[in-house]
């Protein structure tokens, strides 16, 4: 058992004054008054030294420590929020303030300066400048899945010796990838006619460029699945002769005519995309498949937002398009046969043929639509048709992409 000790000994090594006092304590604890007034020296180190001597007179090692009295307080770094986690989609605003003493202390005029303690070096170097004690950082500006450490130093700009330094973590995590079918939200086609599916405008939101298609795949892997539900029971497709049906795992995949069965439910397309160390993600897309001749419809889109990025609508589950209510929408019909007339129609059901709204008219294979508050509803679903006639055929065929309407965001309150 350790033996019991029975005198201590304090001393400072390079102050006579304060040495002298802490001759006087006998106990293994030092307490200072507010003001440590026994330290009469401020913006000093003063270096203090503690033994301990048992009863057979065998003393411990001597342990020192160093304690520095400042002449006045810094003022301290706060932060608020403490830390962050965006994605690199989102704009980061980093909000900082000085903290000073409840002692009686000069606050005098403050100087702010931040720099990057760790973290990629693209953090911008018009963001780190600032002199202020806050920092914004443009979306689109960091990289994914990186930690940034920030530290921001506050000074007082008439004492040179009252400087502090808080640190604040920002963390930029991975958005989901985005699956995407082209050809609408649902294909009618006919028994006889192949068709294809195509993945390839499926991206990595956090890529660089990924949504204008400047990086093929963008190392992304693709599956398919099918499946079809009749009678309440879901299974996987079959071909015409029971086999399983069997699909390349690439961006494109082809199903030539006459391997399907017409039926009167759909056949579900669902591709799974993956990347090295994200969460995959999947979409699926309904092809009706009739014993009627009839040209096969698909539909292409993309849309211009009336906003800052200007970027195309986004494909979520089910191959549904996401747009503002002002929205500029291009749809494109494609068919496999020639010399094919479209028809364009919206539901909830609304007049294509006012100019304003559809300058191309609704007979045209590129049908421009502009969203307004006089059309759409924000927060509602709506559905484009196209139906194509094709010169041999007596059946048109068809297609749909959905839509969904961005509602506007509501402001908070002050209380």
């Amino acid at each position: 058992s350790p033996r019991p000790l029975v005198s201590y000994s304090w001393k400072c090594l390079n102050d006579a004054d304060f040495n002298g006092y802490l001759s006087t304590i006998a106990g293994p604890i030092v307490s200072l008054a507010a003001g440590t007034p026994e330290m009469q020296t401020v913006d000093r180190a003063y270096i203090i030294a503690f033994s301990a001597t048992d009863f057979l007179g065998s003393t411990t090692s001597q342990i020192v420590v160093k304690v520095f009295k400042q002449g006045s307080p810094a003022p301290q770094v706060q932060f608020n929020p403490p830390s962050l986690s965006v994605t690199r989609n989102k704009p980061v605003l980093v909000r900082g303030q000085a903290v000073f003493s409840s002692c009686p202390v000069d606050q005098g005029l403050l100087s702010f300066t931040w720099r990057l303690i760790s973290g990629p070096a693209d953090f911008p170097a018009a963001s780190i400048g600032a002199v202020i004690p806050q920092i914004y950082v443009p979306p689109g500006t960091l990289t994914a899945g990186s930690t940034y450490v920030l530290g921001l130093r506050v000074g007082n700009a008439g004492d040179s010796s009252q400087v502090s330094e808080g640190r604040f973590v920002l963390q930029v995590g991975n958005q989901l990838l985005v699956a995407s079918i082209e050809g609408g939200s649902r294909r009618f086609v006919s028994f006889s006619s192949g068709f294809a599916l195509s993945a390839a405008k499926s991206f990595d939101p956090d890529v660089s460029g990924s949504s204008s298609g400047l990086e093929t795949n963008q190392s992304m892997s693709f599956s398919w699945e099918c499946s079809v539900t009749e009678d309440n029971l879901r299974g996987p497709c079959r071909t015409r002769l029971g086999i399983l049906l069997a699909m390349p795992q690439q961006a494109l995949i082809e199903i030539a005519g006459g391997v399907l069965n017409p039926l009167d439910v759909p056949y579900e397309f669902t591709v799974t995309v993956a990347k090295r160390g994200r969460a995959p993600s999947s979409t699926s897309l309904q092809v009706y498949i009739a014993a009627d001749l009839k040209p096969s419809i698909s539909i292409t889109s993309s849309c211009i937002r009336a906003d800052f990025d200007q970027r195309q609508c986004c494909a979520v589950a089910g191959g549904a398009l996401i747009a503002n209510m002002d929205s500029r929408l291009i749809l494109k019909g494609n068919s496999d046969r020639p010399n094919t007339t479209f028809k364009w129609t919206l539901s909830p059901a609304f007049g294509l043929l006012d100019n304003t709204a559809a300058p191309l008219g609704n007979s045209s294979s590129v049908f421009v639509f502009q969203g307004s508050a006089a059309v759409f509803v924000p927060g509602n679903s709506y559905t484009v048709q196209l139906l194509g006639y094709g010169i041999d055929t007596k059946v048109p065929g068809q297609g749909e992409q959905s839509l969904i309407i961005n509602s506007p965001p509501v402001g908070g309150s002050f209380s």
